[in-house]
């Protein structure tokens, strides 16, 4: 099943972090907490999108999945990068103990 982040989900209906955010709390949009996020299925964003009048089909989703992908590919090796330096630096840390 896929899900959806607060933010992923606001870029998809094109509204402000904070309207989903308010739409979870007052019981309108079905949300599980991740730790200090929610994660939205998509059923029930496309519910709530259908309630608010905005209409979404299988290519908005396919389209918005293929840009966060895109987006993922277009900084891994940087992320990577990152993580490699953070773990040679923590390496390093532990043979001082």
């Amino acid at each position: 099943m896929t899900q959806y982040s607060v933010g992923e989900a606001a870029d998809l209906l094109e509204l402000r972090p904070g309207r989903i955010r308010q739409a979870i709390r007052d019981g309108e949009l079905e949300a599980e907490a991740d730790g200090r996020d929610y994660l939205i299925d998509r059923e029930d964003l496309e519910a709530f999108a259908r309630d608010l009048g905005i209409e979404l089909d299988a290519d908005d989703f396919e389209d918005f999945d293929d840009r966060v992908e895109a987006a993922m590919e277009e900084h891994r090796p940087s992320w990577e990068a990152g993580f490699r330096s953070g773990f040679a630096a923590g390496a390093l840390d532990d043979e001082d103990d």
